[in-house]
Order: C-alpha cells, then sequence, then structure tokens
C-alpha cells in the first residue's frame, strides 16, 4: 500500500468515527482553503509486541526520519516523532504501563494477549481495535488511572487525531479567525487551558 494510500484510508476511518472533522474540513474548503495535514497521532501500550519500536517501522520504512523523542511523566507517556519531507508528521506516544497499578496492568495484558503477532504495521492501523470490547467496569477501571489507557482499550490502533496546519491557511491566518469560524458554525471548542495553547 501507498503511503499516499495509508493516510487516505487512515482519514476515511478516522471520519467515520468522527464525523464532525469531515464537515470542518468541508467548511474550509468552502472557503477556498487548501487543508494541509500537519501531523497524526497515534497511540499504543509499551512493550515489544506494539511500542513505538514496533509501530514506527511502517513510517520508516516509507522514508521517515525520527526528529524528536519526548517524555511526559506526569502522564506516564513516552513519545518520538517522525517528519518526511512533503508528507504530514507523525507522533507516536506510548503508555508506559509498567508505571501503573496491577489492576491496570492486569486490564491491558488481558487486551494484548487477545492480539496476534504484528506482521504490518499499517494493517494494524488502519484495523482499530485487535481485541474484544472490553467491560465497562474495566473501562471505567482504566479511565480512573488514565484517560490514555481508557481511550486506547475502547478504540485500539487508529489515529487519535489528525491536525490542520494553519501556517498553509490563506485566507484564515491568525488562530483566532480559525475558532471563531468553527465557534460561529456550531463546533465547540475545548475552553481547558485557554483556546489557544501556546503561542
Amino acid at each position: 500500500m501507498l503511503l499516499s494510500e495509508f493516510y487516505e484510508v487512515l482519514w476515511d476511518k478516522y471520519v467515520e468515527l468522527t464525523p464532525q472533522v469531515g464537515r470542518i474540513h468541508d467548511l474550509f474548503q468552502a472557503l477556498g482553503e487548501e487543508v494541509v495535514n500537519d501531523h497524526i497521532a497515534l497511540r499504543t501500550f509499551e512493550g515489544d509486541l506494539v511500542g513505538i519500536e514496533v509501530l514506527e517501522t511502517y513510517f520508516l520504512e516509507q522514508g521517515y526520519e525520527v526528529a524528536g523523542d519526548y517524555v511526559f511523566t506526569e502522564k506516564k507517556l513516552r513519545a518520538r516523532h517522525y517528519e518526511k519531507e512533503g508528507h504530514p508528521r507523525v507522533f507516536i506516544s506510548e503508555l508506559r504501563v509498567s508505571e501503573f497499578s496491577e489492576r491496570l496492568k492486569d486490564v491491558v495484558n488481558s487486551l494484548l494477549s487477545q492480539m496476534n503477532p504484528v506482521e504490518k504495521v499499517n494493517h494494524l492501523l488502519l484495523e482499530g481495535r485487535p481485541w474484544e470490547p472490553l467491560l465497562w467496569r474495566e473501562y471505567e477501571l482504566l479511565r480512573q488511572e488514565s484517560e490514555y489507557a481508557a481511550w486506547m482499550a475502547a478504540f485500539g490502533y487508529r489515529a487519535n487525531h489528525f491536525t490542520i496546519s494553519v501556517n498553509h491557511l490563506k485566507i484564515l491566518d491568525e488562530l483566532e479567525d480559525v475558532n471563531h469560524l468553527l465557534e460561529q458554525n456550531g463546533f465547540t471548542l475545548n475552553h481547558a487551558g485557554g483556546l489557544i495553547k501556546g503561542s
């Protein structure tokens, strides 16, 4: 599968799950804006079966290069980002399951035990959740310790988010304008920590 096809299928599956992003995309295009994807974010659990080093193989084979490593101590995450000229950046993060309670570890290990060894990373990322749905009480147990773990358990290996490169926009050249457009068209924005985080 070509990289362009992979991103197209990944996007289509993301829109199926979150249809409002398709409407946002259409809104920008209706204004005459070219929507350029800045980056995608992928999530995983640590470990030899599915850790960052497993998921990154597909992107490295496609010519991406490692461009940064990150540690988010409070959330117990490790992350890495990749770049390839002319393509969106890729961020892969993994939850350091070993730093959580035995209860959380047990639930995550139960999920991972249902997986086959990963032969084709791109297929895994397009497949979504490779395990049976978990019980509500298990989801709640995960959510109490880590939103990340609960999200992974519910959605599996699919894109966590896509982004718009505002630097490529021609008409909307300020972040405030982008936010205003979205709110004026009925989209709810996350105000936690401010609508614009950073500069």
